[in-house]
Parts: structure tokens; C-alpha cells; sequence
């Protein structure tokens, strides 16, 4: 039960996150060497699948071990630029 009392803060995280990316991109506070496909890419990590959330939220009533897990495979695949490494280096 503590599991799912305790995913209201990141709910609420993983709903402002993509909002001040956008702003920050529509800002220009981007790096200005950052390459437009990157951009998207960070985008698109970074706006969450809510969908993923709930899930693991019922999944934690009856298995709590295994949304633990889902929680941090989420924050790990958003956080860790799998696919951008590859593109900075053929753009070099």
C-alpha cells in the first residue's frame, strides 16, 4: 500500500517535467549547438507515458516488489541518453 500512497510525487514530477522542457525549448534555453533531432528525441523522452504510471500504481496493490522495479526502469530509459551518443558522434 506504501507503494502506491508514495507515487503521487512522482505522478506529479513526470506531469511538470515535459511542460518546462517545452518552455524551455520555446525559450531558446536549449544549447544553441544542439541539433534539432536531438531536441525531439529529448522530447520525446521526457513527456511520460501516464499510462505506464497507472499501471505500475495497480500493479503495486498486489505486487509492490515489481513496480518498484517498473519505477526505476521508467526514471533509468528517461534519464539515460541511450540513442543521442550515437547521433552526436556521427554528427562530429
Amino acid at each position: 500500500m506504501a507503494t502506491v500512497a508514495d507515487r503521487s510525487q512522482p505522478t506529479k514530477v513526470a506531469r511538470s517535467l515535459p511542460v518546462l522542457w517545452r518552455y524551455a525549448v520555446r525559450a531558446r534555453l536549449v544549447r544553441p549547438d544542439a541539433v534539432d533531432e536531438e531536441i525531439q528525441t529529448l522530447t520525446a523522452r521526457l513527456t511520460p507515458g501516464l499510462g505506464d504510471y497507472m499501471v505500475l500504481i495497480v500493479v503495486g496493490l498486489f505486487l509492490p516488489i515489481v513496480a518498484i522495479v517498473g519505477y526505476l526502469a521508467i526514471a533509468v530509459v528517461r534519464i539515460v541518453p541511450f540513442g543521442l551518443r550515437k547521433h552526436r558522434a556521427a554528427v562530429r
